[in-house]
């Protein structure tokens, strides 16, 4: 569920690159046969700029708007059925509590989300002096390389934190608690800071890459406290 999920057909990338960039997609010299992740929404293929910078295409599988929106009525009637049979009282609702899961998985079926939502963590980051260690991937906004279906980003090499926790020994042990200071100290900026919080940082969604930064991907779910929230706490 991660990033090994069985990956769809090199030629429904290509046709859906063609589809959403036109004469735009010449911009991309070379695309990856084999996609280096492939999550339960989309998979990731590395490309080739014409100026020969390294790329990283983000594509929605096919038919995945209807198997979520299937799946997601499945889950809703589910849990109406439960709150019928075994109501929850007025703490917890399981069909609210669905829907808002809902919501937050519709978000990632729109690409141009995930392009908004890292223009604004490298924005906030870079304001506040707070990015050291600690990176996002660059959208293709300007250059028209952003669609509903279709994401095209700067390349973060690195390896999954997942990986590289398992591994033991004195200098493994010494890396791991500085990486576990620089993600502290971003998601506190987020949260306490920002107001923005990527809200999908399981294990492979956080790459550490070959100088010992953290590089953030697969930004489509992002969360932040509404003037309501703020104004309940206070209360």
């Amino acid at each position: 569920l991660h990033d090994g999920v069985p990956p769809h057909a090199l030629s429904h990338t290509r046709r859906a690159i063609s589809d959403a960039f036109g004469a735009r997609a010449a911009q991309l010299e070379w695309v990856s046969e084999r996609p280096v992740g492939s999550g339960c929404i989309a998979q990731v293929h590395e490309a080739r700029a014409a100026d020969g910078s390294k790329l990283a295409v983000k594509v929605l599988h096919p038919g995945v708007a209807a198997t979520v929106a299937a799946d997601l009525w499945l889950l809703g009637a589910a849990a109406r059925l439960v709150e019928k049979c075994v109501p929850s009282g007025r703490w917890l609702s399981l069909p609210d509590a669905a829907d808002e899961f809902g919501a937050f998985m519709r978000r990632q079926l729109d690409m141009t989300v995930e392009a908004d939502n890292l223009r604004r963590f490298r924005a906030n980051f870079a304001a506040d002096g707070n990015a050291g260690g600690v990176r996002f991937p660059r959208p293709l906004l300007e250059e028209g390389l952003v669609s509903g279906g279709v994401l095209v980003e700067s390349y973060e090499e690195g390896v999954p934190i997942g990986k590289l926790l398992r591994e033991g020994g004195e200098a493994a042990a010494a890396r791991n608690a500085k990486l576990a200071r620089v993600g502290l100290r971003a998601f506190l900026a987020m949260l306490l800071r920002h107001n923005f919080v990527h809200a999908d940082l399981h294990p492979g969604n956080i790459l550490v890459t070959p100088d010992n930064e953290l590089a953030f991907v697969d930004a489509g779910i992002a969360v932040g406290y509404s003037d309501a929230d703020h104004a309940l706490h206070e209360v």
